[in-house]
């Protein structure tokens, strides 16, 4: 059950958290941008794809649906088959990325063990918020990247400004993370041994596998337009670094968006009562995009010579960019609410099929865009391909609500909404 506090209190709470996160996620790009060149914010930007590829793949069994089964079988019958398979996967990965060519030799050992605990990391992370210690999950994101920017500063002072000091940064951060989300779940390890009579196994995999094919799908049809950028051109992984730096600035117009949906998510897990869903996804949507939209006008207000002011000169045309990326971040928005409401319900397969679409639209014109325009096709790309699966989850969302015009107007009664409190 989630507690008694209202909806807002708990999404302020996100969302003040979110904001101190963003600021210190400002602060370790602020020290890349400044620091490393073209070449080797591109480098960085590919070996945080990696990871984050990796941790996925880990999330296969277990992943997102430990959020749904955390309130229905014990954390022993969650954790142990989840760290197995996420040791399995990472191994499987890495062989993977290597014939690839996605990996330096030198790396090979850094990379899978961050991979592995980033992983683990996740695993932990999930069963924290199907437990509703939303707190507890946000510190840990903030613990996270408040360790990756003291680390990653004092190794730039110690070693210069070198890729390679980004890399062991973000491993010490990661294996902070991991050690402390093992310790906040230590109350939950004398839980009963079922709650439910299915097979955990079983449901491990089919839930899991459900979930993470869509959310390997949908980090592929982001991350893969990156990768197509870096082969299509002798500079390629110059422009991934602008690009990425880029994505970077534009992608924390989605903190409104990501603290609504941590919360919606838990809520609707622990409640299972499909009006209420309804209810809330329809609030949130709306409070996610006008955010959003607000944001990305003052976002796009500020003229370019502030931000290199901020994050280096040499980052000429990244203004343009980001405005480029804005629509592509407001679907999104959207996609994210529209997500947390099926995956809540146990309707992972809805967000599978959208993420294929997406997938599969950004395979149809990442290999004819890009190569022709470049950075612009991979904007195209992503634009197209995130309209095409936020148009599929909203048809689909309205299979189950009437849709009316008050469904566009953001009104006091969403704001009211906000205040109920939920046993």
């Amino acid at each position: 059950m989630t507690s008694k506090n209202s909806i807002s209190q708990k999404v302020m709470g996100s969302l003040g958290t979110s904001l101190i996160l963003v600021l210190v996620q400002l602060v370790v790009m602020i020290s890349r941008t400044r620091e490393f060149d073209f070449v080797e914010q591109g480098k960085a930007a590919i070996f945080v794809i990696n990871i984050d590829l990796i941790a996925h793949i880990c999330m296969f069994v277990g992943g997102s649906s430990l959020v749904y089964l955390a309130s229905r079988h014990s954390i022993k019958q969650l954790i142990v088959p989840s760290y197995i398979w996420a040791l399995a996967a990472s191994t499987i990965s890495i062989l993977v990325l290597l014939l690839l060519d996605q990996i330096p030799g030198e790396m090979v050992e850094l990379v899978f063990i961050t991979g592995l605990l980033q992983g683990l990391y996740s695993a932990n992370q999930q069963l924290l918020l199907g437990y509703d210690q939303i707190k507890r999950y946000n510190l840990l994101q903030l613990l996270m990247f408040v360790v990756l920017m003291g680390s990653l500063l004092v190794l730039i002072n110690l070693n210069g400004a070198e890729y390679e000091d980004f890399v062991y940064a973000y491993l010490i951060a990661v294996s902070v993370a991991f050690v402390t989300s093992w310790f906040a779940l230590k109350p939950h390890w004398n839980d009963s041994a079922s709650k439910s009579g299915d097979n955990v196994l079983k449901t491990l995999f089919k839930f899991g596998f459900i979930i993470q094919v869509g959310a390997f799908a949908q980090r592929l049809n982001s991350r893969l337009t990156i990768y197509v950028l870096n082969a299509s051109f002798v500079s390629g992984i110059a422009k991934v670094g602008l690009l990425g730096t880029a994505q970077m600035i534009v992608e924390k117009l989605m903190i409104g968006s990501r603290s609504l949906s941590t919360v919606q998510y838990a809520a609707i897990s622990n409640n299972r009562d499909e009006k209420y869903a309804l209810n809330m996804t329809s609030s949130f949507i709306k409070l996610a995009l006008y955010g959003t939209l607000v944001a990305a006008g003052i976002m796009i207000l500020i003229p370019e010579s502030v931000y290199l002011s901020i994050i280096g000169k040499q980052w000429i045309g990244v203004h343009h960019l980001m405005v480029q990326l804005t629509p592509a971040i407001c679907l999104l928005a959207i996609s994210n609410i529209l997500s947390h409401f099926f995956s809540g319900l146990g309707d992972y397969h809805i967000n599978t099929y959208s993420a294929l679409i997406g997938l599969g639209l950004t395979l149809m014109f990442a290999f004819i865009l890009i190569p022709e325009s470049g950075i612009l096709g991979c904007i195209q790309t992503i634009t197209i391909s995130y309209s095409c699966k936020t148009a599929y989850q909203i048809k689909q969302f309205y299979k189950r609500k009437s849709f009316s015009m008050s469904d566009l107007i953001l009104n006091a009664e969403d704001m009211s909404y906000l205040m109920k409190k939920k046993s």
